[in-house]
């Protein structure tokens, strides 16, 4: 068995965290804005924290789906950072123009 030497220092380990999300409207009211919002747009959201959009899909009451985290990442502010906020609010308004 042949085996290469190598320093410590040349390892990079390449692993992530995946997890799924599914949050629903109060009481499952529809909102049309819902419909808008998609993987791209959340994606640019989400670019500065490293956290990727593997699958998407968003309808009037619900939106889920699977996000890809770096090991460093909590769930919870993954989630926290990925969940819609309220649509009536203004800066919700201001960028989904």
């Amino acid at each position: 068995m042949l085996i290469q030497p190598y320093r410590s220092d040349e390892l990079k380990f390449a692993y992530c965290n995946r997890v799924f999300f599914r949050t629903r409207t109060h009481r499952r009211k529809g909102i049309a804005s819902l419909t808008d919002f998609n993987a791209k747009f959340l994606d640019e959201l989400l670019q500065p924290y490293d956290i990727r959009i593997l699958e998407f899909e968003s309808k009037e009451s619900d939106i889920q789906g699977l996000l890809s985290l770096k090991p460093t990442e909590s769930i919870a502010t993954a989630i926290r950072r990925s969940c819609i906020p309220n649509p009536n609010a203004w800066h919700w308004k201001r960028t989904m123009r």
